[in-house]
């Protein structure tokens, strides 16, 4: 398969928060490029972007493949091949191999039928959620205050959070086509 390297660079960046630094299952700290998607998951948190490049199926080793990435121009366009328990990297200019686990070794990502869909604006949706995070609960014996609660509606959205002590609510101007409320892991 063929993409642009910022294209795959940008991918890996977003699929970050999912990849554990330490993963106790070592298959965990590659991201799954399978039929138009990049995935990852850290097995609480899963994260899919869709990336119509992708043909087949194949482990890349997230953490070392984006910091090689960093040094490559990123209108360069990288050929992807798996072969058995490698990955062979080639742009114009080089090339790299890396050893990943096999796909079958990744947990299986739950396809997730989403109730409603739109377009926000990233931007404001980001700076938003980084903003009322901070006030997120560090504690795991009140998992619900570890998230942030993120509201959709019509006329706007809102983020919130909260750890038992403080509270912070933060009005986003962004609208979604259907009113949803969902809450995003803090660690995401």
């Amino acid at each position: 398969m063929q993409m642009r390297v910022g294209r795959l660079r940008e991918a890996l960046m977003l699929l970050q928060p999912a990849v554990p630094k330490n993963p106790t299952i070592k298959s965990l700290s590659n991201v799954l490029l399978k039929d138009g998607e990049a995935s990852a998951t850290n097995l609480e948190v899963v994260v899919t972007l869709a990336l119509p490049e992708v043909e087949g199926e194949c482990l890349i080793l997230h953490h070392a493949v984006l910091d090689l990435l960093k040094y490559v121009p990123g209108d360069e366009m990288l050929t992807i091949e798996p072969e058995d328990k490698k990955i062979h990297l080639s742009w114009r200019t080089g090339k790299a191999d890396y050893d990943v686990a096999e796909v079958a070794d990744y947990p299986p990502i739950p396809g997730i039928k989403p109730r409603a869909t739109g377009a926000v604006d990233g931007d404001i949706l980001v700076k938003g959620l980084t903003s009322v995070a901070q006030y997120c609960a560090t504690e795991t014996d009140r998992p619900v205050l570890t998230c942030v609660m993120l509201t959709f509606g019509e006329d706007g959205a809102e983020a919130a959070a909260a750890d038992g002590f403080r509270l912070a609510v933060l009005p986003l101007p962004i609208s979604f086509p259907a009113a949803e409320t969902v809450l995003i892991p803090a660690t995401a």
